[in-house]
């Protein structure tokens, strides 16, 4: 037996008793990720994964550890391990460590543990509150520091910036200034790393800089890393960090312009050409009433410019109102203009008679203003007749 594997027994009954109790007393679940029992003495541990907590969420399962050596069997239940590596956490994770070809870090966990700073689960970081919940959470992290000196692995990464690491180191320092997320500490001797969550979004810019400077690290971290001495380092990825982060936010700010010329024209055009009467609107919707051939409001035609949905919508006169008599007709019309699709609510109300995304038809803005005016067109014509 691998004298490691004996201290981590050791560990697993201490940790196992503390936790027991509490976690029935306070009805939550606990557990570790990965599996403990991998680690060999002659083959150190490279990284140590550290999260706040783990995020299942969940009651207390009396038989999910039935004794303590079950602690060290990391994510499992009933004998079931979960291959943790296919996780979103971790699978960002690799991303952003292959960019200083360290990703097969992730890959064996007799080097590899992911771990966290409590292991009583909740949905959310924020579900760690009440006062009985806090000290227990502040009590249980001396566990993790108790498994970080027996395992002591090379590095540790933790996940969630100060909320994560200040958990387990007491002073850091940013590498990468305020650019993005990087700080830097100690515990004993171990280098401690904090970055924003994985499951988190991440530009693939943040993730090329943030991996590059790992890679750096990681390659000097034996001894404290000198900030300044970094950042020199660092100078030719930072700029070319600035730079795509400053083309991105200028293709950003061009598709942002060209959309806001397009929903203003389209917009005269419903008032002004094709004489729609506005119903309602914000910045970024309007909706127009569709008139039949006596005058009488029957539909609204949307026009819908926000952020993450450019389209053109057919409603109903009321909001989430049954279908009609003439619902299907009303579809069929629609389709035969353009690929319109009906969305229905789960409560069986009409969200849209007809729905159509535009954000890919965007090619050549001419061109496309006037493909979409003479769409509104047909659109009004065909619904005005009916």
């Amino acid at each position: 037996m691998y004298k490691i594997q004996e201290e981590l027994k050791e560990w697993a009954e201490e940790t196992y008793n503390f936790y027991l109790p509490l976690a029935s007393k306070l009805n939550m679940d606990f557990y570790t990720q990965s599996k403990l029992t991998d680690i060999t003495d002659d083959k150190p541990v490279e990284l140590m994964v550290i999260g706040i907590n783990p995020g299942h969420g969940g009651t207390f399962l009396k038989d999910r550890f039935e004794k303590s050596e079950d602690l060290l069997l990391g994510n499992t239940y009933k004998g079931k391990h979960e291959t943790i590596q296919k996780w979103r956490i971790l699978t960002n994770l690799r991303s952003i460590l292959d960019f200083a070809g360290l990703g097969s870090m992730l890959d064996n966990e007799s080097q590899f543990v992911f771990t966290n700073a409590t292991f009583f689960s909740t949905h959310d970081e924020n579900d760690l509150v009440g006062k009985e919940i806090k000290s227990a959470q502040l009590e249980s992290v001396q566990y993790t520091k108790k498994l970080i000196e027996k395992i002591h692995p090379k590095h540790i990464i933790c996940l969630g910036g100060k909320n994560c690491t200040d958990l387990i180191v007491e002073n850091t320092k940013p590498l990468l200034s305020d650019l993005v997320k990087l700080d830097y500490g100690v515990i004993g001797d171990i280098p401690v790393y904090g970055i924003n969550h994985t499951s988190s979004f991440w530009s693939s810019e943040e993730m090329e800089l943030v991996g590059k400077a790992l890679g750096l690290a990681f390659s000097i971290d034996r001894e404290n890393i000198d900030i300044s001495n970094f950042e020199k380092k660092m100078k030719t990825a930072v700029n070319d960090f600035k730079k795509k982060r400053y083309d991105r936010d200028n293709i950003k700010l061009e598709s942002l312009l060209r959309w806001q010329y397009i929903y203003a024209c389209l917009n005269n055009f419903c008032e002004y050409q094709l004489h729609l009467e506005k119903a309602e609107y914000q910045n970024d919707w309007v909706r127009f009433f569709i008139k039949d051939s006596e005058g009488r409001n029957i539909l609204k035609l949307a026009l819908i410019n926000q952020a993450d949905e450019k389209s053109i919508g057919i409603t109903y006169l009321e909001k989430n109102q049954c279908k009609g008599d003439n619902f299907d007709s009303l579809v069929a019309s629609l389709q035969s203009i353009d690929k319109f699709s009906p969305y229905i609510t789960s409560k069986d109300k009409v969200g849209w008679i007809g729905y159509l995304k535009m954000t890919n038809r965007l090619k050549d803005t001419d061109l496309f203003i006037r493909e979409t005016k003479s769409l509104l067109s047909d659109i009004v014509s065909h619904l005005s007749s009916m």
